[in-house]
């Protein structure tokens, strides 16, 4: 009811003739009214409560921290206006509680918003997660695969130098052959060396990403210990926010 209707009927003296029903009327219209804020108000300090748990965990924005904070003072100041005990001061009570409630909606999205965010991050985390065994075993297999090819040419180029030193030994060969022989032994483990050199760096000197094999699986046993603790933050975070969450709003 409009309030300057409701003075009007309150004190107008053309309605004297009918006083006692228009202030049985008026009468009706504030206690409607009352009961009405006394839902209202009951049902935004269930929610308030249901999403306080959010709140007071800490994971709130800075906004939504502020709009939380304007709906408890809705509530407090609906309250106050009730205990008025007058028409008025359940009308005022009814438009706070309308305000209460646009803030209300503005802040369960909000926090939609944000479970949604936690659980696309989870998401991405639990891969990263476990692709990294993956990872580990590909560089460490890239090692062995360098220590295997070393060691091959290793013994490849022992063998050729033995066979070649048996013919040094010989006294059918003639002193130039065994000059050559002798050079060529010196090349082979010339390139030995270079071979093992060469298989060594592909697991012990940097690779094209700037990072040792051995850095590198270290480097990834740390991320795996920075993701579970990060999965753990995320799933505590998705479960309050669930908590909190109001399926039906009843304000």
């Amino acid at each position: 009811m409009d309030r300057n209707f409701f003075i009007k009927a309150k004190i107008d003296p053309m309605f004297d003739s009918i006083r006692p029903q228009i202030d049985a009327l008026l009468e009706d219209i504030f206690q409607e009214t009352n009961t009405r804020d006394e839902k209202e108000i009951s049902n935004a300090e269930f929610d308030a409560q249901r999403i306080n748990k959010w709140f007071s965990s800490g994971y709130a924005s800075q906004d939504d921290v502020g709009k939380y904070e304007l709906i408890c003072n809705s509530i407090s100041n609906a309250k106050t206006k009730l205990n008025m005990h007058s028409y008025f001061g359940c009308d005022d009570a009814l438009r706070i509680m309308s305000d209460s409630k646009n803030l209300l909606s503005d802040v369960q999205l909000s926090l939609r918003n944000n479970a949604s965010s936690l659980e696309n991050r989870l998401t991405t985390a639990k891969v990263e997660f476990h692709d990294i065994p993956n990872k580990i075993g590909k560089i460490r297999k890239k090692k062995s695969k360098g220590r295997m090819e070393g060691l091959l040419i290793m013994a490849g180029g022992i063998l050729v130098s033995l066979l070649l030193i048996a013919g040094l030994s010989s006294e059918n060969v003639g002193i130039g052959w065994k000059i050559l022989i002798l050079l060529i032994i010196l090349l082979s483990w010339y390139l030995i060396i270079v071979a093992i050199g060469g298989g060594l760096i592909q697991f012990l000197m940097p690779d094209d990403s700037g990072y040792d094999s051995n850095s590198a699986i270290k480097n990834l046993k740390e991320r795996k210990k920075e993701l579970t603790k990060q999965i753990g933050t995320l799933e505590q975070q998705i479960a309050v926010a669930k908590e909190s969450m109001i399926e039906k709003q009843t304000i």
